[in-house]
């Protein structure tokens, strides 16, 4: 599996992105936290003798769709996909950060993640001193990029709500993803540079389909851990879940997915 390279963004490379690039900042929290006893009636639903590994379901957990998540249905990638670094110092330390939190990715979810090209750029990555005081350019990029690979649409976010989400982030990275019918094809994240690890842990989370990681974090659970992460990433990303399934469906496909 090819490991991400870091690239820095380059106007030249992508002029229809015009003008709305000179300032970066980034959206929307895609994450509200799903209740635990929810996967716990899960659990104790299979009998007995086919008991899913329980480190698995505690886990997913973390991407499973509830009635309180903002996303409904599951979202993943489901392509190989590129990225591009916006950045105004060429030598920020965020940057070697960004790169391994993509090559964790790729391990545990066994995406092949490169950098952009010309004709093919997936994921926007905006490294900020402050993404609260650059929101409003950002908002434009993020309509612009979107609007881009919608059919006969175009891709619209208030900018007052746009703006709050941005300000009262915890942490301060997040993102917005572009799902269609479940799969996620475009996506654009913001990550403010004093931030502490887990910062990026929290952002590309929820980028990558862990819908539910934010409130995870912020209620300081003890599932919050490298492992924990990576063993939602796997359960996510395995053949036996798609895109747009529902939390029922999902629930149907444990005994595959946590053996």
């Amino acid at each position: 599996m090819p490991k991400p390279m870091c690239g820095v963004f380059d106007r030249r490379r992508f002029p229809r992105l015009g003008a709305a690039v000179h300032t970066f900042v980034h959206c929307s929290v895609i994450s509200r936290f799903l209740p635990s006893i929810c996967l716990l009636a899960m659990w104790m639903a299979f009998p007995a003798y086919a008991q899913p590994d329980a480190t698995c379901m505690e886990a997913t957990e973390l991407w499973v769709p509830s009635a309180v998540s903002r996303q409904k249905s599951v979202a993943k990638w489901n392509r190989p996909l590129t990225f591009e670094v916006f950045l105004r110092n060429r030598n920020s330390p965020s940057l070697v950060s960004v790169t391994r939190e993509l090559d964790f990715v790729a391990q545990h979810s066994g995406l092949a993640i490169g950098s952009a090209s010309e004709t093919s750029l997936d994921l926007l990555i905006s490294l900020a001193l402050d993404i609260a005081a650059s929101a409003p350019k950002p908002r434009e990029l993020v309509e612009k990029y979107f609007t881009m690979i919608i059919p006969g649409g175009r891709a619209k976010f208030d900018s007052d709500v746009f703006a709050r989400t941005v300000q009262n982030t915890i942490p301060k990275c997040t993102g917005v993803n572009l799902v269609i019918n479940g799969n996620i094809e475009r996506a654009f994240i913001m990550i403010q540079e004093d931030q502490p690890p887990d910062c990026l842990t929290v952002g590309f989370g929820e980028i990558f389909g862990l819908i539910n990681i934010r409130s995870l974090y912020q209620r300081k659970s003890e599932h919050f851990s490298p492992a924990h992460v990576a063993s939602a990433f796997r359960s996510l990303y395995s053949d036996a879940i798609k895109a747009g399934m529902s939390a029922q469906e999902v629930k149907e496909r444990f005994g595959k997915v946590c053996k």
